[in-house]
């Protein structure tokens, strides 16, 4: 289904097949395959995407198989997208969350991550929070999926940051979402302050 098929067509390939049936599940794995059997296409995949050519409907199949292709240059084209100041924050995020479950990251990337959520804190502008929060959360999700000490400990200390007293409100609630993704109940009690503080 893949083989001799252009990144275009591969693309195309992935919309059509969700358009049509409206099955998430069949509509991205082709797109994963050629991803993988041709990794050095990977740039012009992504060239489809920064071109305009995957539709609102193809961001879920065209991102799935981005996250899902276990390449170096699948890794690379998502932390490329991640890092883009100038691509729209929704497609930053979707790169994030492709990135966090990936065996090849690791403390580099939870500290970029980490790095990003400081923009919380003073008065960003509404693509810089959105961007800022999603980073939080893709930097706890990463906590909560590996085994990572330097991991944990760089969410935990961003965490912090934001579940400080002085802290922007609307920080804080990123931050407490956040900390339910440690999956953690230990957890708990950073919590409580900000949570009773709410009902009162």
């Amino acid at each position: 289904q893949v083989q001799g098929r252009s990144a275009a067509e591969a693309v195309q390939l992935a919309q059509d097949a969700f358009t049509k049936e409206q099955n998430l599940a069949k509509a991205w794995p082709p797109l994963r395959a050629f991803l993988e059997v041709a990794p050095e296409k990977t740039n012009e995949v992504v060239a489809e995407l920064k071109a305009g050519k995957v539709t609102e409907d193809g961001l879920n199949p065209f991102f799935i198989a981005l996250g899902n292709a276990r390449t170096p240059e699948a890794r690379d084209a998502l932390l490329g997208l991640m890092r883009d100041d100038k691509a729209p924050p929704p497609v930053r995020a979707r790169a994030m969350v492709g990135l966090v479950d990936r065996a090849a990251v690791g403390v580099e990337l939870a500290r970029e991550f980490s790095a990003t959520s400081q923009a919380l804190e003073g008065n960003p502008t509404g693509s810089r929070r959105f961007v800022a929060t999603e980073s939080l959360l893709a930097l706890s999700t990463m906590a909560g999926l590996h085994e990572d000490v330097e991991v944990r400990g760089v969410a935990l200390e961003a965490l912090s940051l934001h579940l400080a007293p002085g802290a922007d409100a609307r920080s804080q609630g990123t931050a407490l979402k956040a900390l339910a993704n440690l999956g953690d109940a230990t957890l708990l009690e950073r919590a409580r302050p900000f949570t009773v503080a709410a009902q009162e």
